[in-house]
């Protein structure tokens, strides 16, 4: 056991800077420069749609390790190792240790979860609450006492803060717990759990009314995005070889679902049906409210039920009539995953987002310099990267979204005046499954203002950059520089302010 959490801990720690932050990760890099009072009351706005929780830790974190890609995502990671051994209680409590070992070395290998233990979101802490939801659920429904329903009741109430979708967790286990035990201790931990979840609807409310995102139907159909799921939680958001790699996870983890169905013993099949009925319950209820209108399914937003479901895998591979195959199966599997994992661990996120390498090809401005952003919300992580030279960065004009009630830094003339422009373009922020995403090339001349002339041009697998200069500083409008850009996407504009050589 003390290997594998070291495994997880190195999968998770060694590679924390290797990639830049993507845009959803500069949000918060931006919620957590404000004091905290104004921070709540972005996150309040409709800034993001997640609990406080999380950014509330992460607002003292960062104050100790900054909020460099090293020192913000470590919090996640931390999470993200700790979530181990939580998953091993979990499969020695529903059957074994070597069924908890199993679990672990799974948790510990996963490219899903170790994908989010370097990602600072709050996916990775509400991965840990969950687990530890669930494994107070399970000693609850081995000891239905006070204390064993108290600190499930704790532990539910805080995974609740950290992510909205640990309430379908919850729900799950609630009415299990119920069922199972109807009694008058089991109804009044549910009615704790039921006024702390009620007195924080207002919270969710006003996020949800001050909030840009209506859902993500902007991913694609719900059924695509529904079948998306197991491929993900299998492989990752992204694998080499996505269709072959999922395929072949898939083959591999297929021997323990049979083990599980055919030859597992009484006692196993009895365990394997809390986590197969939880997850299937904690999925069914957010696919039935996308169904009708409330869609925000996403492979990501379903990470507290992966436990659960490695459980399940972890009973198969574990079970004491698994044929040798069955084991040597779960084997390749750990293998695969770690493949995934180190081929993967320098690619940029989403195989697009290299903010990071394109402001360090741009490098700090002398005199003024106007830049030509697409996709719209990359002028966020554009910007934090470049302010490191130095220089000052802000936006020109256009509508803002996002985090538009924490950053009022904008030039507010109606022209400004630049000797170069710079035209940065990443790919489009959504891509087509096993397709790798690439940027736009400059296909026919692009509509440059007069006086400007080419003199600098790079293109990489993440990002395309056109430098123009002119011979003396031109008074320039939004539009004219909006026109000087690749691809057909509505463009943010920068103004970056160096030292004059």
């Amino acid at each position: 056991m003390a290997a594998i959490v070291v495994a997880a801990a190195i999968l998770r720690f060694s590679t924390l800077g290797a990639r830049s932050f993507w845009v959803d990760e500069v949000v918060v890099v931006r919620l957590l420069e404000l004091r905290f009072s104004d921070m709540l009351g972005a996150l309040l706005g409709g800034t993001e749609g997640t609990p406080p929780l999380y950014y509330s830790l992460a607002w003292v974190w960062v104050k100790l390790f900054g909020t460099g890609e090293i020192g913000l995502r470590s919090l996640s990671a931390i999470f993200g190792t700790a979530a181990v051994p939580v998953a091993y209680v979990a499969g020695r409590q529903l059957v074994s240790s070597r069924a908890g070992l199993a679990a672990a070395a799974l948790f510990a290998l996963s490219p899903f979860l170790v994908w989010h233990a370097q990602d600072a979101r709050a996916h990775s802490l509400a991965v840990l609450l969950a687990g530890l939801s669930f494994v107070t659920f399970l000693r609850a429904l081995r000891e239905p006492r006070g204390s064993s329903l108290a600190w499930w009741v704790a532990a539910s109430i805080v995974g609740v803060f950290s992510h909205y979708f640990v309430a379908f967790l919850v729900g799950a286990e609630a009415v299990w717990l119920l069922l199972a035990f109807p009694s008058r201790r089991v109804v009044a931990a549910l009615s704790v759990i039921a006024a702390s979840v009620i007195a924080f609807v207002p919270v969710v409310l006003a996020q949800k009314s001050q909030s840009i995102d209506e859902g993500y139907a902007l991913y694609g159909p719900l059924a695509k995005r529904f079948l998306e799921i197991p491929a993900q939680m299998l492989v990752g958001e992204q694998p080499p070889l996505q269709r072959t790699m999922s395929v072949l996870a898939a083959a591999l983890v297929v021997p323990a679902l049979w083990v599980v169905l055919r030859k597992a013993t009484e006692a196993e099949r009895r365990a394997v049906l809390i986590p197969a009925l939880v997850a299937g319950a904690g999925v069914a209820v957010p696919l039935a409210g996308a169904a009708v209108g409330f869609d925000y399914l996403i492979a990501r937003n379903v990470l507290p039920f992966w436990l659960p479901t490695l459980l399940i895998i972890a009973i198969g591979l574990s079970s004491e009539r698994a044929p040798r195959l069955v084991p040597a199966a779960g084997v390749v599997l750990c293998l695969l995953w770690v493949t995934i994992n180190v081929v993967t661990a320098d690619v940029p996120k989403f195989e697009r987002e290299d903010w990071r390498g394109a402001a360090r090809a741009l490098g700090p401005a002398h005199g003024s310099r106007a830049i030509v952003v697409t996709p719209q919300p990359g002028r966020d992580p554009l910007r934090i990267y470049l302010s490191r030279t130095g220089d000052r960065v802000r936006e020109f004009g256009g509508e803002r979204a996002g985090i538009a009630q924490i950053d009022n830094d904008r030039v507010t003339l109606d022209r400004v005046r630049v000797r170069e422009i710079a035209v940065v373009a990443l790919p489009f922020f959504l891509r087509t499954a096993g397709r790798r995403p690439v940027p736009p090339r400059p296909g026919s001349p692009l509509k440059v203002p007069r006086g400007f002339r080419l003199v600098g041009r790079t293109e990489t697998d993440f990002f395309t950059i056109l430098r123009f200069r002119a011979p003396a500083p031109v008074a320039l409008r939004r539009d004219d520089l909006a026109r000087t850009r690749l691809g057909s996407e509505v463009p943010a504009i920068l103004v970056q302010e160096g030292r004059t050589r």
